[in-house]
């Protein structure tokens, strides 16, 4: 498994995974907790993301495509109609909070926006100086993006113009699905530091490196904020997941 992801609805849990399948489990049901739904394709997946409305079902992996799914139907769409000459790779989809727009990370270091609806990319940033985009969220609002690379930086980028307003540079960033998230209150930003097998926060404004936290005896694979509290958690190569 390379992925999840709740609906909306919170009832509703998506896995999606490198034997090339997305699944859709009901979590309330108390027994038999097997897949109601699933899709297939020729590529393995690496992440997936839900449409703020949970009738669509975004995906990326081992393809320079993003797919969209109908969560209803199982209708499978490309974004971009599938003509793209792009060969790189998607690490990361992402919806804004809106719905309107997708963000993409790709190996070639571009983040793309994509139109939710028409299925256009309509804007490109070259995000990390050509080694790969590893992940992208929105913050709340969707007037910006965080881009995480290989590059070992984080960026802040603003979704209107594309101008770069804000890097996060001090931490070692080495996996391939690495991915920074902002707090609670979009006031920090965090990634997991590979040297430190740490958490790193930034000052979401200033861009200063004010601590590293949550440290394990192995690298963070992953980091996942509370939308609603100062909270995160971790998990790691040492078997241990963490709430902090």
């Amino acid at each position: 498994i390379t992925g999840v992801a709740f609906h909306p609805n919170g009832l509703v849990l998506a896995s999606c995974a490198a034997d090339r399948s997305i699944k859709l489990f009901d979590i309330s049901a108390a027994y038999g907790k097997h897949a109601f739904q699933s899709f297939n394709d020729n590529y393995a997946f690496r992440s997936i993301a839900f449409h703020p409305s949970g009738d669509y079902l975004a995906a990326s992996g081992d393809s320079p495509d993003v797919r969209l799914y109908s969560v209803r139907t199982g209708k499978a769409y490309l974004m971009g109609g599938g003509d793209s000459e792009m060969s790189a790779t998607v690490a990361q989809v992402a919806y804004a909070g809106s719905g309107a727009l997708i963000a993409s990370a790709s190996s070639d270091g571009a983040v793309r926006l994509w139109d939710g609806v028409a299925g256009t990319c309509v804007r490109t940033i070259q995000a990390h100086e050509g080694r790969a985009a590893t992940g992208v969220t929105f913050s709340r609002s969707g007037k910006y993006v965080l881009s995480t690379g290989l590059d070992s930086c984080v960026r802040l980028w603003d979704v209107g113009s594309g101008r770069l307003v804000q890097t996060y540079a001090g931490a070692h960033l080495d996996a391939p699905n690495a991915q920074a998230v902002f707090s609670h209150d979009e006031s920090l930003v965090m990634v997991p530091d590979a040297r430190a097998n740490a958490v790193a926060c930034w000052d979401a404004q200033s861009s200063a490196l004010l601590t590293r936290v949550a440290e394990h005896s192995q690298p963070i694979t992953w980091i996942a904020a509370s939308p609603a509290t100062p909270a995160f958690m971790t998990c790691s190569t040492d078997e241990c997941v963490r709430f902090w």
